[in-house]
């Protein structure tokens, strides 16, 4: 045996069921147990499984990724809710302030670690799936291959769905007791949109309102999206080596046809509709659309009485009509200020 970076090599000669020989190589670390990381390795290089042995584990990884990649999930959506999950909770005799704000740092120090070692482990699993991948890719044709992996994915997915349930169930309940132990706030904030006329207003006009004056929205011309999305893949998939282009296309292909799939099954946005409703609402009434002085409400009101409401505010502040513009003048003395402070930052 030759030690290698802290592990020890052990190769032997083993024979197949079919008659042929092989080299078995196996890895030894000194504490006796071996990593998963050369597991993957025995699996894929050393045993020289067939093809069928060889999706079997692929799926496996795969299956462990995902679940990785809902525990990042789950982390992090308990640091945004500010919750503790039952596996961080801290317990402690002291019930001081400066106690549980010691154990609540510690709390989410814990789950950040928690994080770092779910990423580490899926940066492990991706290396043995790309050497999975390798060996697939010399034993099975392209298409064949494609359509095992599309296969595997669907079973993942299925089984990604109930984890998914079960860590929504988690964050419900997490959130719920949460919820239960703080004080009830008592601040009231301003309404996001308010009707000063007479005008009805639809409840989907009302919720566009609400989104405030500067709202925008969505391009619903999907050809066009498409479209573009094509010719980046394209334009990406060209920098790559030849030999993994083919398989670069079909994955592209298949997120793409996803995607358009899941927009045909969305209803059409209404949004663009009730603008128009509105626009015309207010332009055959007579109404104008303003932020209120405090907060960001929308203010629908009358222009006559907004006229009026504006010419009340000039009489009671007593403002007068200045003869000139004074806003030359305020420039030069503020450019002649600024040169002198430029002259005294000198010395």
């Amino acid at each position: 045996m030759a030690q290698r970076r802290n592990r020890f090599v052990s190769k032997s000669n083993l024979t197949r069921d079919d008659g042929k020989s092989f080299q078995y190589t196996s890895f030894i670390h000194p504490v006796g147990k071996s990593t998963k990381q050369d597991e993957s390795v025995i699996a894929c290089q050393a045993l020289n499984l067939n093809a069928n042995g060889l999706l079997t584990i692929y799926k496996r990884r795969l299956l462990k990724i995902y679940k990785a990649k809902a525990s990042i999930w789950f982390n992090k959506q308990c640091l945004e809710l500010n919750v503790t999950p039952k596996f961080a909770k801290i317990t402690i005799k002291a019930n001081t302030k400066s106690s549980r704000k010691t154990v609540r740092k510690a709390e989410k120090d814990f789950l950040k670690y928690e994080l770092e070692s779910f990423y580490s482990k899926k940066d492990e699993i991706n290396a043995e799936l790309l050497s999975i991948n390798l060996r697939l890719a010399e034993q099975l044709p392209t298409t064949a291959l494609m359509e095992c992996f599309d296969r595997i994915k669907t079973e993942v997915d299925q089984e990604l769905q109930q984890k998914y349930r079960s860590l929504n169930r988690k964050l419900d309940k997490l959130a719920g007791r949460r919820e239960g132990n703080q004080n009830q706030n008592t601040h009231q904030f301003h309404d996001k949109f308010v009707n000063l006329t007479t005008v009805a207003i639809t409840k989907e006009e009302a919720q566009l309102l609400e989104k405030g004056l500067k709202h925008n929205i969505m391009d619903q011309n999907t050809v066009r999206k498409t479209e573009q999305a094509i010719v980046d893949a394209e334009i990406a998939i060209s920098l790559i080596p030849q030999e993994e282009q083919e398989h670069a296309r079909h994955m592209c292909r298949e997120i793409i046809k996803k995607e358009m799939k899941a927009q045909e099954g969305q209803k059409s946005n209404t949004e663009e509709k009730t603008i128009k409703n509105l626009r015309h609402k207010l332009r055959k009434n007579n109404i104008v659309t303003t932020k209120a002085d405090k907060g960001n409400t929308t203010v629908l009101i009358e222009k006559e009485q907004y006229i009026s409401k504006t010419e009340d505010l000039i009489e009671e502040m007593k403002c007068r009509r200045m003869r000139e513009d004074p806003t030359d003048e305020y420039q030069k003395t503020n450019q002649s200020c600024y040169k002198e402070c430029n002259q005294y930052s000198r010395f």
